[in-house]
């Protein structure tokens, strides 16, 4: 594990930018049931037609944060896992790759990946 993670070392900084913005994402998608809620408990039991419409504007921003928080933490772990791979290429590592094969004996299969050749154990 140590010698993959030497690799992951020069991407400490996406890597913290891709969490934080999958931790935005978390808490906005923990804040709009409380939006709907409100929208229940104060817009319609009451009648507040001006109310549910202040807070659905407020939830569509709300959704479109989230979808801009998922698309920039996507970007950031692409550009993390496209670097990681090329160096693990470029240096000549081996990925090993568990694939689990539905079967009547539930067999494991292991290949183990290079460069030049693929070997199935």
């Amino acid at each position: 594990m140590k010698g993959v993670v030497k690799y992951l070392k020069k991407y400490t900084f996406l890597i913290i930018l891709a969490i934080t913005f999958v931790v935005i994402q978390a808490i906005l998608n923990l804040y709009l049931p409380d939006l709907m809620g409100d929208i229940v408990n104060k817009g319609v039991s009451r009648g507040n037609v001006d109310y549910i419409l202040s807070v659905g504007w407020k939830m569509l921003f709300v959704t479109l944060l989230n979808v801009a928080a998922a698309i920039v933490s996507t970007y950031f772990a692409a550009k993390v896992a496209m670097g990681f791979g090329k160096d693990l290429r470029s240096h000549g590592s081996i990925l090993i790759l568990l694939v689990e094969i539905t079967s009547p004996d539930s067999e494991i299969l292991i290949i183990l990946l290079s460069e030049y050749k693929v070997k199935v154990l």
